[in-house]
């Protein structure tokens, strides 16, 4: 896209890379190995080459150091495994600290920043971001009047576009962060999913409630926080199940109205709970 400026040819590899690597898993799903592995097998080859070209060692970033490129690496997963979470973590300084909470990309790299974040659970930085009410920010479009979403995030430019979908990707957030309902990648068309609230304190955000007719029913969540106690409504639709998953020191006294709850036990950091079709619920507190 663009320009052949050395940080956009970065970013046109990375996505490269990304579809790769998302066409490998289509292929093992449809049990095409021969293809899955000549994919795969590229996509590694090409995220040698791009890390070894681009990647810079003094702040573990990539070309220019942009928020944008940032995304762009950990979307493709260029990285080597080690330093995904140096790289995660230069992403958050850039975002909480260079740019005080502030989104500073464009159209493309902000749909691959927010599906990043999605994906990783950062609703902490999504929240810094969509919370902010100065430039530039939807709140400033907000501020100055806006009733649709403009091109740019300046005001005013010529030939500027104030009804545009420049910047609509928080709004899958709503789903799967804010209103917790997650798509399991190990089961197809949301048999199995997962519900994990926002990992937000209660002055950020105390409520939200939320249906999406899924393929395989209608999924209804409802989360309130109150103090140290967390409350949930989970509807579940027949023939599914859903895997609630809850920080590590917000599992004290968990209860289900319901009774039709098992305890998973405790994974990269979170307790995992399954439950089965109906409506349940669910009490917690924090530790």
């Amino acid at each position: 896209m663009n320009n052949n400026k050395p940080q956009t040819v970065f970013l046109n590899n990375c996505y490269r890379i990304f579809n790769l690597r998302t066409a490998a898993k289509i292929a093992r799903v449809l049990h095409k190995d021969k293809e899955a592995q000549q994919w795969e097998k590229q996509a590694d080859v090409s995220s040698a080459a791009i890390h070894a070209k681009f990647y810079n060692a003094d702040d573990h970033s990539y070309s220019d150091k942009s928020m944008s490129n940032l995304a762009a690496a950990l979307l493709g997963e260029v990285m080597p495994q080690d330093l995904k979470p140096l790289i995660m973590k230069r992403l958050e300084n850039e975002i909480l600290v260079v740019h005080k909470g502030h989104i500073n990309v464009g159209i493309t790299g902000g749909a691959m920043l927010f599906k990043v974040l999605r994906d990783a659970g950062r609703d902490d930085l999504i929240y810094a971001m969509t919370s902010q009410t100065d430039y530039p920010s939807w709140g400033y479009m907000k501020a100055n009047g806006a009733t649709t979403i403009w091109e740019m995030w300046e005001k005013d430019l010529p030939g500027h576009s104030l009804l545009h979908s420049s910047y609509l990707y928080p709004g899958a957030w709503y789903i799967d962060g804010v209103a917790g309902i997650k798509r399991d990648p190990q089961a197809p068309g949301f048999q199995r999913f997962i519900v994990r609230p926002p990992l937000l304190t209660a002055t950020q955000m105390e409520w939200a409630k939320a249906n999406i007719e899924s393929p395989a029913g209608l999924i209804k969540t409802a989360w309130k926080r109150t103090g140290n106690q967390l409350t949930m409504n989970i509807n579940v639709p027949p023939n599914c199940t859903a895997i609630l998953q809850l920080q590590e020191n917000e599992t004290k006294n968990v209860t289900d109205k319901s009774n039709h709850i098992k305890d998973l036990g405790l994974k990269d950091g979170f307790r995992s709970f399954e439950l089965t079709s109906g409506n349940h619920i669910i009490k917690t507190e924090k530790i």
